[in-house]
């Protein structure tokens, strides 16, 4: 699977020209037109999404550094940095630094340590539950309450990549719903579709 997607992916890339000239001849105006928007669209969200995860690092990386300052661990900033950016890969997350070395901590009999870890790992996880559905729906363009339910939606369906996956499939349902109906609502699109009944 993974060798013919390489291979579709070269043939597409090096022939991009041929491809895209096939289906302007194959494809109405209209169509090509909502598969540019729908492209134009997933790209802005996808750069979105990145720039999100940036934001919510760097938001990580502070909480991070000032809880290091202030119980004194050692070279803080290395170990802010390379726990926040274990804090954006989907599957580990802050907690796969904070939580271990809290629990050595603890069985060292570094109490001290180990339960103030066990804080700041706190302190940052309601940190970014509470403002990743807001700076996610800011950068990819949905409401935060679309952007929460389908993160939730998809934590159920697919696990951790869901969080990931749920936001994006939801957007490009929404591209392409606004890219077949253009400046039209819901209530103007059911009413014609009575209208045709009757």
């Amino acid at each position: 699977f993974i060798l013919i997607t390489i291979l579709a992916t070269y043939f597409f890339s090096s022939d991009k020209e041929r491809v895209y000239n096939f289906f302007e001849r194959l494809l109405p105006e209209k169509v090509l037109l909502m598969i540019k928007n729908i492209k134009e669209n997933m790209l802005f969200a996808l750069f979105g999404y990145i720039k999100a995860q940036l934001i919510l690092m760097s938001i990580t990386f502070s909480e991070l550094y000032t809880g290091f300052l202030i119980i004194g661990v050692k070279h803080p900033l290395t170990v802010a940095l390379i726990a926040s950016f274990v804090d954006a890969l989907p599957i580990l997350g802050v907690g796969s630094v904070l939580i271990p070395w809290s629990i050595y901590s603890l069985l060292t009999g570094s109490i001290k340590t180990g339960i103030s870890t066990l804080v700041i790992y706190g302190i940052v996880l309601v940190v970014r539950q509470t403002i990743e559905p807001k700076v996610l729906s800011h950068q990819i363009g949905m409401h935060p309450l679309l952007t929460l339910l389908s993160m939730y939606t998809g934590l159920q369906l697919f696990g951790v990549f869901g969080l990931i996956l749920g936001p994006i499939t939801v957007l490009l349902l929404k591209n392409i719903f606004e890219s077949f109906f253009r400046n039209k609502s819901l209530k103007d699109i059911l009413e014609k579709r009575n209208q045709k009944k009757l």
